[in-house]
C-alpha cells in the first residue's frame, strides 16, 4: 500500500530510491525546513518527496526535489516567474494520512499548492483557497455528521462507506473499486474543472495511490457497529506512526478483561489504517503453536520457502518482511510471553500490535501498555441502540440497563441481540433481567465474570432452546473446543458417530447443520466468519462449562476428544495432511486441556491416539518441545487404559523417545526407547521386524551418550532382523547400515564405518523413488570418513555432490543443506579457502540458530571458532567456542564428549592468545572427558592426550 519506487537496487539507500527532498540556502532555513516537515504526518511524508517539497517551500527554504524514477538527474529549480498556483486544502482524519499526503503529492505535480489540515468531526474555520477536499473514509463515515466546508469544495471517497448527507454528485469523487493506476487520472480530470492549474499539456508521472487493492492480509471483517474508542485509536496512531526506533518494531498491548472489545479495538485499528501498510497480518496467539502455524500462513502468501523446521521458515519470513515497506502484525489474545519469544520480528520497519487479558509484559518487547476500560455510559447507550435498533426506549431506561451490564461491550452486544431476536424492547429487557438469577448453578473458577453476564447469556440460552432443543448440547460441546476457527465440517453428518447424542442421532436422521446453529447464531452466543467456521467468545464457554456438574463436563469433554480424533489425519507426517493437522491443532489442545482436569475424560484410549498423532505432527514440524508435551500426555492416557494395545503402546515411546533425542534427552530417551523395544520383543518376538525401528533409535542414543560397544551390538541386531526379513538390498537394509557406520566411526573404527556407508549408498541408488536426502546423507558420511583420514579434497567432492542433490529437491534453508555446509566449511578450512569456509559456516549458523541450545549448533560454533583462529581473529575464536562449550553444556550436560571437543579448541585458542597457563587446564579436563566417555584407547582421546602433552613439555626439552 503506497510502495513506490525500485526493490531491488541495495547500493542505494530505501528514502534514497524513493526520493529526497534536498535543501538548499542558508543554514538558519534548517529550522524552516524541520517545522514544515512537522506538520507532515509522522514519517509518511517520505512517502510523496512533492509533499515534503511543498511543505519546506512553504517555509520559506530553496527545495530541489530529486524525481522519484532516477534519483541520478540533476535537481531542477522551481521557475522564477511562474504564475500564481491555485491554492487547495485538503482535510483528512487521522487515519487517512497516506491518503492525504498522497494527495498532497498529486496537487503539487500538477501544478497546485498544497495545504494539508487534519480534522476531526469539529471542522476548522473557513479557508481562502480555490477548493477545499475532504477525503471521506470510514473513519470520517463512522461520525454522526459531517459538516460540508464553506465555499468550493469536492468530497474523495478512498472506502466503501457511507457518504456525506446531501453530497451532490458534482461534489463527490469516488476513488473505491478504480485501478491504482487510473486513480490519479480520475482525480486530475475532477480538478482540472474545478481548480484548473496552468502547466504543461501532457500530465506529469504521478505515483500509484494507497489502497487495499494489492494489501497482503487476513484481517477479520470490519465491525461496522464498532463504537468510539476514539482516544484508544488516536493513541496506537501516535504511536505507530510517530517517530520510529531504529533497534525494534513498535509494538502495543491492548490489554483488558474478557469481553471488554480488546480485539474489536485491534480489528478496526488494521482497517482503519490500512492504507499504511502493505502486510497487515492476523495471528491468533493462545499459543505458540497457533503463532508459528499463522507465520507459516503468511510466509507461504508471500511465497517464502516453507521448511518443517520453523525456525528456518521464520528466518526467511523476517527477510521477506524486512524488504517491503510497511507491515502490522496483530497478535490476539496473547497469553505468554514466552510463546512470542521465538516468534517476535527482528525487523525495525513495522508495527506489532497485541491484545491480552494480561497486564503484565516483561522482557521489554512492548513498547507500550494501552489496559482498556468499559464504555463510557454515553457510548454503551449509544451501541445499545445502534445494535438493538431500539430508538423507543427512554434514554433513561438505557442508561439503567448499560449500568446493570457492567458497560461491557460483550454483554451489551448479547443483551442487544437477545431483544432483537425476541422482539422484545430494552425496556422489556430490563424487566426480565431483575427476575433472572445473579448466578449460574456452578461457577467453576474460571469464572471471573459479573453475575448480571450470566444472567443474560441465561437468557440467551433459554430463547434459543426454545427455537432449537439441541442447541444446548451443541453450545456445550462448542465448549470444549478451541474458542476459533471451529471447522463447520466437524459438525457434519460424516462425524456423527462421534457427536453426543442426541447431536449425532438429529444429523444422521436430516436435521442439518444450519438448522442447529441458527439459533446460537441468532442470539450471538456463535459467530460465523468469512470462511463458515465457527466461534463462540471465550467468556461464554467458561459460562457454558460452569452450568455442568463433573459428570455432564466429563462427558462433554469425551464428545470433544472423540469428534477432534475423528477428524485428525491418521497420517500426520504425509506433507498433504499438515494443513488440516495446523487447524485442528487448537481443538485437540483444547479437548485435551479440559479433559485433564478434575473431571478427567473416560476415552483415554481415543484421547491417547489424539495426543499420539498431534505429537508426530509437532515432531515433524520441528517444534520438540510441545512434541515431548503431547506424548507424554499420550503415554498415560494409554496407560490408563486396562489390557490396552502394548504394541501401540510400544509405539508411542518410540515416538517420545525420537523426540527427547532430537532435544538431546539422551537419558530419558534411552529409557524410552528401551522400553519400547522390552514392550516389542514381548508382544512379537525378539526377530520381529516391528522391533527394529526402535532399535535403531536406541543405537543412535548409546553412541550419542558414549556407549559405543552397546551401540554396535544393537545396530548389529537390528541390521541381522532386517536382513533376515527383507534381504540385503532393501531400503530398511540400508538405513541399518547407516546408523551401524555411524557407531563405528565413532568408535574410531574408520574402514568399518566407510564399507557399512557405501553398501548404504549401493542399496539407495539402486532403489526407485529413494529421496534425496537420503542419497545425501550417505555422500555426506562418506565425506566425514575422509575428512577423518585426512583427505579434505575427497570430502570436498563428496559434500559437493551431496549438496546439489539437497539444493535439487529443497530450499537453501532446509536443515539438511545446512547440515552440508556445517561440513563443507570445516573441509573448506582445512584446504586454506577461508573466505568460503566462513560462507559456508555462517549460513548453516544463520537456519541452526532458532534451534537454542542445541548440539547442531554446537558443531557449528566449534568450527567457526577453528575459522577465526587460522584467519587470525583470536578474539572472535574465543567468543565462539566460550558459547559453543555453554550451550554443549547446557544442552547435553557438562560431561559429555561435546564439552570436551569445544574446550580441546578452545584450548588452542588460548594458547594463541598468550594464556597458556588456562589452556593447559582446559586441555587437561577435555582429556579426562574423552577418557571417561570413549576410554584411553580412541582415537579422539589419543589426539587430546597428544596436544596436552605437547603444550606441557618444558620449552628447554623440546
Amino acid at each position: 500500500m503506497g510502495e513506490t519506487g525500485t526493490a531491488g537496487d541495495p547500493s542505494r539507500s530505501r528514502l534514497w530510491r524513493r526520493g529526497w527532498p534536498w535543501l538548499i540556502g542558508l543554514p538558519a532555513a534548517l529550522g524552516s525546513y524541520a517545522t514544515a516537515l512537522a506538520t507532515l504526518p509522522g514519517e509518511e511524508w517520505w512517502r510523496y518527496p512533492a509533499a515534503a517539497a511543498s511543505a519546506v517551500a512553504a517555509a520559506g527554504a530553496i527545495v530541489f526535489t530529486l524525481p522519484r524514477d532516477d534519483a541520478r538527474q540533476a535537481p531542477r529549480p522551481p521557475a522564477t516567474n511562474a504564475a500564481p498556483r491555485p491554492r487547495v486544502v485538503v482535510r483528512a482524519a487521522a487515519g487517512d494520512t497516506t491518503w492525504a499526503a498522497w494527495l498532497t503529492d498529486v496537487l503539487e505535480r500538477s501544478g497546485r499548492q498544497a495545504v494539508w489540515e487534519q480534522w476531526d468531526e469539529r471542522p476548522p474555520g473557513p479557508r481562502q483557497a480555490a477548493l477545499i477536499i475532504v477525503i471521506v473514509s470510514a473513519a470520517t463515515a463512522a461520525w454522526p455528521t459531517l459538516l460540508a466546508p464553506s465555499g468550493p469544495h469536492l468530497y474523495v471517497q478512498v472506502e466503501e462507506c457511507a457518504v456525506p448527507d446531501g453530497s451532490a454528485e458534482e461534489s463527490l469523487l469516488s476513488l473505491v473499486g478504480l485501478p491504482r493506476e487510473a486513480v490519479a487520472g480520475r482525480l486530475l480530470d475532477r480538478l482540472d474543472a474545478l481548480a484548473p492549474a496552468d502547466g504543461p499539456a501532457d500530465r506529469p508521472e504521478l505515483p500509484p495511490c494507497p489502497g487495499l487493492d494489492s494489501a497482503v492480509t487476513n484481517l477479520p471483517p470490519r465491525n461496522v457497529l464498532f463504537t468510539s474508542r476514539a482516544d484508544v485509536m488516536d493513541h496506537i496512531g501516535a504511536l505507530f506512526l510517530g517517530p520510529h526506533p531504529l533497534t525494534a518494531p513498535r509494538s502495543c498491548a491492548v490489554v483488558g478483561v474478557g469481553g471488554i472489545g480488546k480485539t474489536q479495538v485491534a480489528v478496526e485499528y488494521g482497517h482503519r489504517y490500512a492504507s499504511h501498510y502493505d502486510v497487515i497480518w492476523w495471528i491468533r496467539a493462545e499459543s505458540r503453536v497457533q503463532v508459528i502455524d499463522a507465520l507459516t500462513l503468511l510466509a507461504r502468501r508471500l511465497g517464502v520457502p516453507v521448511d518443517e523446521d520453523p525456525g528456518v521458515t521464520l528466518g526467511a519470513l523476517w527477510r521477506a518482511l524486512g524488504a517491503r515497506s510497511r507491515w502490522l502484525l496483530v497478535f490476539d489474545n496473547a497469553v505468554d510471553a514466552a510463546d512470542l519469544d521465538a516468534c517476535w520480528p527482528p525487523l525495525t520497519n513495522g508495527d506489532v500490535l497485541l491484545t491480552s487479558y494480561v497486564r503484565t509484559w516483561h522482557g521489554g518487547r512492548i513498547t507500550d501498555v494501552l489496559a482498556l476500560d468499559v464504555f463510557d455510559e454515553a457510548d454503551a447507550v449509544a451501541f445499545l441502540r445502534r445494535r438493538s435498533n431500539d430508538h423507543r426506549t427512554p434514554a433513561a431506561t438505557v442508561r439503567t440497563v448499560a449500568r446493570a451490564l457492567g458497560r461491557l461491550p460483550l454483554v451489551l452486544e448479547q443483551a442487544a441481540a437477545y431483544t432483537q431476536e425476541s422482539g422484545t424492547t430494552l425496556a422489556e429487557f430490563e424487566r426480565v433481567l431483575h427476575r433472572q438469577p445473579s448466578a449460574a448453578p456452578l461457577l467453576s473458577q474460571e469464572s471471573w465474570y459479573r453475575p448480571e453476564m450470566t444472567a443474560t447469556w441465561g437468557m440467551s440460552l433459554e430463547r434459543a432452546c426454545e427455537q432449537q432443543p439441541d442447541a444446548r448440547s451443541l453450545a456445550l460441546l462448542l465448549a470444549f473446543l478451541a474458542a476459533d476457527r471451529i471447522p463447520r465440517a466437524l459438525l457434519s453428518e460424516q462425524h456423527a458417530g462421534a457427536l453426543p447424542p442426541p447431536l449425532g442421532e438429529r444429523l444422521s436422521g436430516g436435521l442439518t447443520v444450519n438448522a442447529l446453529l441458527r439459533p446460537l447464531l441468532s442470539f450471538s452466543l456463535v459467530r460465523a466468519d468469512d470462511h463458515g467456521d465457527l466461534g463462540v467468545s471465550r467468556q461464554v464457554q467458561d459460562y457454558l462449562r460452569s452450568t455442568l456438574d463433573p459428570a455432564g463436563h466429563r462427558r462433554y469433554a469425551d464428545a470433544a476428544v472423540l469428534l477432534v480424533e475423528s477428524a485428525f489425519p491418521a497420517d500426520p507426517t504425509d506433507p498433504e495432511s499438515r494443513p488440516e493437522c495446523a487447524r485442528l491443532l487448537p481443538h485437540v489442545l483444547s479437548a485435551v486441556r479440559h479433559g485433564s482436569g478434575p473431571s478427567g475424560t473416560g476415552e483415554s484410549a481415543a484421547l491417547g491416539r489424539l495426543l499420539h498423532r498431534a505429537g508426530n505432527y509437532l515432531h515433524v514440524r520441528g517444534d520438540y518441545g510441545h512434541a515431548v508435551e503431547l506424548l507424554r500426555q499420550s503415554l498415560e492416557a494409554h496407560e490408563a487404559v486396562r489390557n490396552g494395545d502394548r504394541a501401540r503402546l510400544a509405539d508411542v515411546m518410540t515416538a517420545l523417545g525420537r523426540t527427547q533425542y532430537a532435544l538431546a534427552a539422551l537419558g530419558d530417551a534411552h529409557h524410552s526407547a528401551e522400553r519400547a523395544v522390552r514392550l516389542l520383543t514381548d508382544v512379537y518376538g525378539p526377530g520381529h521386524p516391528r522391533v527394529v525401528r526402535p532399535l535403531l533409535l536406541l543405537s543412535r542414543i548409546q553412541r550419542e551418550q558414549g556407549r559405543f560397544g552397546q551401540a554396535l551390538e544393537t545396530a548389529h541386531r537390528a541390521l541381522e532382523v532386517t536382513v533376515l526379513a527383507h534381504g540385503e538390498e532393501h531400503p530398511d537394509t540400508a538405513d541399518c547400515l547407516m546408523v551401524l557406520g555411524d557407531a563405528q566411526r565413532r568408535r574410531g573404527d574408520l574402514d568399518a564405518a566407510r564399507d557399512c556407508y557405501r553398501r548404504a549408498l549401493t542399496v539407495r541408488e539402486g532403489t526407485e523413488g529413494t529421496r534425496p536426502i537420503d542419497l545425501a546423507t550417505a555422500h555426506k558420511h562418506l565425506a566425514l570418513i575422509a575428512l577423518d583420514q585426512d583427505e579434505p579434497s575427497r570430502a570436498h567432492d563428496r559434500l559437493v555432490q551431496a549438496r546439489a542433490l539437497l539444493t535439487a529437491a529443497h530450499d537453501e534453508t532446509h536443515p539438511a543443506v545446512a547440515d552440508v555446509d556445517n561440513h563443507l566449511g570445516e573441509t573448506l578450512r582445512r584446504l586454506d579457502r577461508l573466505g568460503e569456509a566462513h560462507t559456508a559456516l555462517r549460513h548453516a549458523l544463520a537456519v541452526r540458530g532458532p534451534l537454542g541450545d542445541h548440539p547442531d549448533v554446537v558443531g557449528t560454533l566449534i568450527r567457526l571458532g577453528r575459522l577465526h583462529r587460522d584467519s587470525g581473529a583470536l578474539e572472535e575464536s574465543c567468543e565462539s567456542l566460550v558459547e559453543a562449550r555453554r550451550m554443549a553444556a547446557a544442552a547435553m550436560g557438562v560431561e559429555h564428549p561435546y564439552v570436551a571437543d569445544a574446550e580441546c579448541d578452545l584450548a588452542e585458542t588460548l594458547v594463541a592468545q598468550g594464556d597458556r597457563e588456562r589452556g593447559v587446564e582446559m586441555l587437561g579436563a577435555a582429556v579426562a572427558c574423552y577418557e571417561r566417555a570413549y576410554g584411553p584407547g580412541h582415537p579422539l582421546t589419543a589426539a587430546a592426550r597428544e596436544r596436552l602433552d605437547a603444550l606441557t613439555v618444558p620449552p628447554s626439552g623440546r
